[in-house]
């Protein structure tokens, strides 16, 4: 008997779920997020993409804006970024010694 693998794990689906309820609109994913995670190919075998391929390529998929942050490369586009031309951003730094409530970001 051949058991089916979901392509998403069950944290992925959660995700899924609460983003296409309305429920949540933004993730903040912590931990080891340098992980492999295994999700199912085109012929149903399992494979394993790394965090980031799996959330650009898989989960995120039908979003025309995705964008990733971390502390070292700050925001950066995956997808979208022609959305944007034309339009002023706020552009966020990386300041870990803030004090009295400085603000880390400029325009």
């Amino acid at each position: 008997m051949m058991t089916t693998i979901s392509p998403l794990p069950p944290w992925a689906e959660k995700m899924r779920e609460l983003f296409v309820s309305g429920a949540a609109s933004q993730f903040l994913l912590y931990g080891n997020v340098l992980d492999l995670v295994p999700t199912a190919d085109a012929d149903g075998r399992r494979s394993f993409l790394p965090l980031r391929q799996f959330l650009e390529e898989i989960l995120f998929a039908p979003f025309e804006v995705v964008i990733f942050y971390d502390r070292g490369k700050g925001l950066r586009v995956k997808r979208g970024g022609e959305l944007f031309q034309g339009s002023r951003l706020l552009v966020v730094h990386h300041a870990p010694n803030l004090r009295h409530g400085a603000l880390p970001w400029k325009c």
